[in-house]
C-alpha cells in the first residue's frame, strides 16, 4: 500500500510541476498585458489633459467659447441690421 501511495505521488509530481510552470507563464503574460494597459491609459490621459500642449479638454473648451462668442456676434449683427432697417423705414414715413 505504501508503494502504491508513493507511485501516485510520483505520477502527480510532473503534473504539479506543469501546472506551476503554466501559472508562472500566465502570470508573466498578465504582467505584460497590465504594462501595456497602463501605457495605453497614460497615452489617453495625456491626450485628454495635455502634455506640454493643450489637451482635448482645453481644446473643446476653447471651441465652445468661440461658438458662444460667434453666437453673440451674430445676434449683435442681426440687431444692428434690424435697427438700421427700422430707422430707414421710419425716415421714409
Amino acid at each position: 500500500m505504501i508503494q502504491a501511495a508513493d507511485h501516485q505521488q510520483t505520477d502527480i509530481y510532473p503534473a504539479v510541476v506543469r501546472i506551476q510552470e503554466q501559472l508562472s507563464h500566465d502570470r508573466a503574460a498578465m504582467n505584460q498585458t497590465l504594462i501595456e494597459i497602463r501605457r495605453r491609459l497614460e497615452a489617453i490621459e495625456h491626450g485628454l489633459n495635455g502634455n506640454a500642449r493643450p489637451g482635448i479638454k482645453v481644446r473643446l473648451d476653447r471651441l465652445e467659447q468661440d461658438h458662444h462668442r460667434r453666437d453673440r456676434f451674430m445676434w449683435l449683427i442681426a440687431g444692428i441690421a434690424i435697427t438700421a432697417f427700422l430707422t430707414r423705414l421710419i425716415e421714409l414715413i
